[in-house]
């Protein structure tokens, strides 16, 4: 993808491990509670998780256990890159996981600026919102940042040559 014409802005990369091993923790616990549901139920071998609740079908229950596991598992692998397409005047936002890759393009034409807005997340953490502000007071969220963001918002003002514009919250 990156070429001449298309610059690497942001890269979020693989997230932190603090997040990614619980998250792939339960993800491999629900694995495990799919597996027994299906080879005790379907092929009478017990793979030594006892369960004392009856869970009815196990078929619903093991698409439905493998369906989270796969959701938790998948954030392991989760990425987002930001790019400029020089060419074109547009912004490329690439959000990558193991099943599939979305690609959004965002106009530049009708943008006056980069907004930066100060958010208070869940319990006490913060972040940034950094996103493109366009002509008729509409926003297009480019990333949220806890680190860095000072980094990816002069880079992205420098290189698509817009201000940077505070949002107060």
């Amino acid at each position: 993808m990156e070429n001449e014409e298309h610059l690497l802005l942001y890269d979020s990369g693989r997230g932190p491990l603090v997040l990614r091993v619980p998250v792939a923790i339960v993800g491999i616990i629900l694995l495990s509670f799919g597996a027994r549901a299906i080879s005790f139920d379907l092929f009478g071998y017990d793979l030594g998780i006892h369960q004392t609740a009856e869970l009815g079908s196990a078929v619903p229950v093991f698409l439905s256990l493998l369906g989270l596991a796969l959701l938790f598992l998948a954030a392991w692998f989760r990425r987002q890159r930001i790019y400029f397409d020089a060419h074109r005047g547009d912004i490329i936002v690439r959000l990558s996981t193991p099943f599939r890759e979305h690609v959004r393009r965002v106009s530049l034409s009708e943008a006056t600026g980069i907004y930066r807005e100060f958010c208070h997340g869940w319990r006490a953490e913060t972040y940034w919102n950094i996103g493109i502000a366009f002509r008729d007071h509409g926003q297009c969220p480019l990333a949220s940042a806890c680190d860095r963001y000072e980094d990816f918002a002069g880079i992205l003002s420098e290189k698509i040559q817009l201000p940077i514009l505070e949002i107060p919250n």
